[in-house]
């Protein structure tokens, strides 16, 4: 067969063919540890690569938080230079009264001691100029044709400091000097009057950077002053240019400007660790054996982190349950997102009525809708201090039960914030105060009863010290009397004896009228005692009580009474009139909001047909008014609208001012509250004026 020698000799060179057959498996073993090496290497040198990238990354982190902490200091110590400058201003304004030549020599040592300051200038409040100090050279003088208006940015600082009566900056503007020009920058300050003059520091933001800067900031750093949409007011001069994108701004947090201080990093690159690569291929011989141990600790950990989470869910159901006052949870659209028990038990709805609904509620009836709305809008017209605080306090409301009944509830909202910062929601607070309502009501009335009896039991007190004193010589009276009668009667008549009778009632009848005029002296206090009376010299005399009375119940307090007002009365008893008439007007502005809490003292001169040349003097306020029912009885005896009054205040008063010659009423603001106004003789006409008997009316009150 011819196969037989092919196959034959194939079969002899097997040995040979075989040998030459192991190459390729050997060839492969080798390549696929080629690929593994390959592969490791790659794993190391990505791991590498990632290690240095992730090396370059932390640097450029740590420097830009570097740089973001030397632009906050840099801000700290420039911010506490200017604060600096403001507390004496402050403190040199606090009651401007002072000569011209006092200001430039207090100003000078001012500009002395601040290397920024260019100029420190005294303006009215409408703004002319008073009085300026400039800065010695080599500092640039101002020219004088510039400051005698000021710049738009200045004029609007100027207004918003007058009107808010506070410290504020203008912002940064240009102005040319020579045939260069800088940046200004000017801080108004109020003095301590309400309508005294104003400060106002000129500063160039360039010297700020300059000389505010503190040196130990300087180096690695390039700052500037520049505003919030980019504009550089100044710059620190600098050997070449950056090489760096990287910067951070911090702000100045000064009132009316809006400038910030920006640094700039110098240098381009961060520069790598020399030996980074050597710890990181050690790092990544140990990372794998490392790994799978952290892995297990990462497991653990979460274990841990998930199982304090369930405890912290049950912690705060178990804070909410246990909670007496209703609760809800509205989300950002307004639907309530969550209620606890004490709601469910206040109101009667079940949790499943009420998730998922929008306002208005079932169970907010519709004045219930209106105080919140008032509320809301209130919240909203008050700075924010002010309505933080007002938003503790919440509304008073009622709110509907499912079965029908109402419910006095105090309302206290609050925004709702993440982990983050982020706002969540709204969360409502209502607190179930039908109860106290009642008991409050219920001790309103009881204290009503104790005061009419507390006047009642004065009365009686009065009428039995009358009754006591006037016992004796009503009885010897009497008794005179009945002699007279008996000695008329007597055959013969005895004169003598009857004008000595007669002596003894005329005597006994003085006495009795005698305790009548004590008593109405202690209920006057006192007789009147008339002098010439500036008024506005006695309205200065009361400031510090009027102050005090203002800062009490945190209102502001405006007089207007012109110079030159003279009458004719008792000093001490105007005082207590004007006095008790600011009194009720400051607890009549108790639930005004602080910014309309504003009480006007007024004092005009008029002519009166009839009654010739008056001095009328008015006390305004912007409280809630007095209601068209109380109007008639507003000036009658023991008649009051307070908790606490006596009815007695207004009575005296217009006591006073119709013993004076004068008349006290009572006229209501149109855009809310009250106004009580007296007027009295002008003082030529009070000299020649005859006195006013007291009216009966007039002792009652």
């Amino acid at each position: 067969m011819p196969e037989g020698p092919v196959a034959g000799a194939a079969s002899g060179r097997d040995p040979a063919r075989s040998g030459r057959a192991v190459r390729p498996g050997a060839s492969l073993w080798r390549s696929s540890t080629a690929g593994a090496l390959l592969a490791i290497a790659l794993l190391v040198a990505t791991t590498v690569g990632a290690a240095v990238w992730l090396s370059i990354l932390d640097q450029q982190r740590q420097a830009q938080e570097q740089l973001t902490r030397h632009a906050h200091a840099a801000a700290l110590q420039i911010r506490a230079r200017l604060i600096e400058t403001e507390q004496l201003l402050l403190l040199e304004g606090s009651g401007y009264t002072m000569s011209t030549e006092r200001f430039r020599r207090d100003m000078d040592e001012l500009l002395a001691a601040n290397l920024a300051l260019l100029r420190v200038e005294l303006r009215g409040r409408d703004g002319a100029l008073l009085a300026g100090a400039d800065a010695q050279p080599p500092r640039p003088a101002l020219p004088a044709t510039t400051r005698q208006t000021l710049s738009p940015e200045a004029s609007a600082a100027f207004d918003t400091a007058s009107r808010l009566n506070r410290l504020t900056y203008s912002r940064p503007y240009f102005i040319t000097v020579g045939p260069t020009g800088f940046d200004l920058m000017e801080m108004i300050v109020p003095t301590g009057a309400i309508d005294g003059p104003m400060l106002v520091a000129v500063y160039a933001p360039q010297r700020i950077l300059d000389h505010f800067l503190p040196g130990d900031l300087r180096g690695d750093h390039l700052y500037s002053l520049v505003e919030s949409d980019g504009t550089m007011a100044a710059r620190q001069a600098a050997i070449g240019q950056t090489g760096s994108e990287r910067f951070a701004i911090s702000p100045l947090a000064r009132t009316g400007t809006t400038l910030q201080v920006r640094a700039d990093a110098l240098q381009a690159r961060p520069r790598l660790i020399p030996n980074v690569l050597t710890g990181l291929v050690a790092a990544t011989t140990v990372g794998l054996g490392l790994a799978m141990f952290f892995l297990v600790r990462d497991v653990r950990q979460r274990a841990q982190v998930e199982r304090a989470l369930r405890e912290q869910v049950q912690f705060r159901h178990s804070v909410e349950d246990s909670i007496h006052h209703g609760l809800i949870v509205f989300d950002l659209d307004d639907r309530v997102a969550h209620v606890n028990d004490a709601l469910v038990r206040i109101l009667g709805f079940s949790r499943e009525e009420l998730i998922g609904l929008v306002r208005p509620l079932p169970f907010a009836p519709p004045v219930a809708v209106r105080d919140r709305r008032a509320y809301t809008e209130r919240l909203a017209s008050l700075p924010e201090a002010e309505a933080a605080i007002e938003r503790s306090r919440g509304f008073h409301t009622t709110l509907r039960a499912k079965d029908g009944s109402q419910v006095e509830a105090l309302v206290v909202e609050a925004p709702l914030y993440g982990a983050q910062g982020q706002r969540l929601g709204t969360i409502t607070l209502a607190a179930d105060i039908t109860e106290q309502r009642r008991v409050e009501e219920l001790a309103r009335r009881q204290q009503e009863v104790l005061q009419s009896r507390s006047r009642l039991a004065t009365l009686g007190e009065m009428a039995s010290t009358l009754s006591h004193e006037l016992n004796q010589p009503l009885a010897a009276i009497t008794s005179y009397a009945a002699a007279c009668e008996n000695l008329v009667r007597a055959q013969p008549p005895r004169p003598e004896q009857v004008a000595q009778a007669l002596l003894g009632i005329r005597t006994q009848a003085e006495r009795a009228g005698q305790v009548i005029r004590s008593v109405q002296a202690f209920l006057r206090r006192r007789a009147i005692d008339r002098n010439e009376v500036d008024l506005a010299v006695l309205v200065r005399g009361l400031e510090p009580l009027l102050n005090i009375q203002a800062m009490r119940t945190g209102a502001r307090i405006l007089i207007d009474v012109p110079a030159e007002l003279r009458v004719f009365a008792d000093r001490i008893m105007l005082e207590q009139v004007l006095l008790n008439l600011t009194r009720n007007g400051f607890d009549a502005m108790a639930d005004t909001p602080s910014v309309e809490r504003v009480l006007e003292l007024r004092a005009r001169s008029r002519t009166d047909d009839e009654r010739g040349q008056r001095v009328e003097v008015a006390v305004i306020d912007h409280g809630r008014g007095v209601p068209p029912e109380v109007v008639p009885q507003l000036f009658n005896a023991f008649f009051t609208t307070k908790a606490d009054g006596m009815g007695l205040g207004l009575s005296l008063c217009r006591s006073v001012i119709e013993q004076h010659g004068g008349h006290l009423r009572y006229r209501p603001r149109p855009e809310g509250g009250s106004t009580f106004a007296f007027d009295l003789p002008f003082h030529d006409e009070a000299l020649r004026a005859r006195p006013v008997p007291t009216t009966a009316s007039g002792a009652d009150r």
